[in-house]
């Protein structure tokens, strides 16, 4: 993937860049901007135990979400910081509940959308605002059951909320919704409603996936930091794609027609080995 004509690379913030999940096919044409750091917390980027063995990557690697990184992280050393991140980290709740080093960080857990059951099990021990940032559906189901307990402005922001913001547009916080890529046409409404007040919040929309059409309209009021975090100022190299499926088509086609069986059959059946040169 490629970054958008209309992007300043210069003004990205690199820390961020080493965390959007498109930004793996740049950093690897730029290697110095990457920050491993950073970079070993981003679910698109494969952290191998070179990684871990060469440089200091804690603490960041435990929120990693990259399929398989339990097998990773089960057997690195943790301290309390490390432990509250993995609290967090959806592919590590088998290691989380098999865990007796520490108590559950209720603030992170709280945020897992694969610990609801155990939530479920340990209410009084919710972090309520972090439960309304969970990107799950059965934690907005339990939330559901306790509506005093919503905070609005981590709930706007939260893509799988969309229905139930939508039926509470009253009780919407648009500082938070401006983050919610389910939201556009909401955030759209507001800012024509608005436009002249300071109540358009760029550092959220400047995050936001789908409003990277408004964002190349207001060049002057983005937020740079924010971002480099937006995986959609990457876009797929159409034309390049097309030329090597074309390439790979071509070579298969090749192989198929000039294998020797089909080769043999030609001049069996009156072809002349001039005739394939040609």
């Amino acid at each position: 993937m490629e970054l958008l004509p209309w992007i300043d690379k210069n003004r990205l913030y690199i820390p961020a860049l080493n965390l959007n999940e498109n930004a793996i096919d740049y950093l690897s044409e730029h290697y110095e901007l990457i920050d491993l750091y950073f970079m070993v917390q981003n679910a698109s980027f494969e952290v191998l135990p070179m990684h871990i063995h060469n440089n200091n990557v804690h603490p960041y690697i435990f929120l990693n979400t990259r399929p398989g990184i339990e097998n990773i992280l089960k057997d690195l050393e943790y301290s309390w910081q490390e432990w509250a991140y993995m609290c967090q980290n959806s592919r590590c709740i088998n290691l989380i509940q098999k865990q007796s080093k520490y108590t559950y960080a209720w603030e992170y857990l709280s945020k897992n959308p694969k610990a609801i059951p155990l939530l479920l099990q340990n209410i009084e021990h919710i972090n309520w605002s972090s439960l309304c940032i969970n990107p799950c559906k059965e934690a907005i189901d339990l939330l559901m059951q306790y509506p005093d307990k919503i905070d609005w402005l981590e709930f706007s922001a939260n893509p799988y909320a969309i229905d139930v913001i939508r039926q509470n547009v009253d009780k919407i916080n648009y500082m938070g919704l401006y983050w919610n890529p389910c939201a556009i046409d909401l955030i759209e409404t507001h800012m024509v409603n608005n436009a002249e007040l300071p109540e358009i919040y760029w550092i959220g929309l400047s995050q936001n996936r789908n409003a990277i059409h408004i964002l190349e309209k207001n060049k002057d009021k983005i937020d740079w930091c924010q971002l480099s975090f937006n995986p959609s100022i990457f876009e797929y190299n159409y034309k390049n794609l097309s030329v090597e499926r074309m390439d790979i088509l071509r070579e298969e086609l090749m192989q198929k027609t000039l294998h020797p069986s089909k080769i043999q059959y030609w001049l069996e059946n009156g072809m002349s080995i001039d005739d394939l040169h040609d």
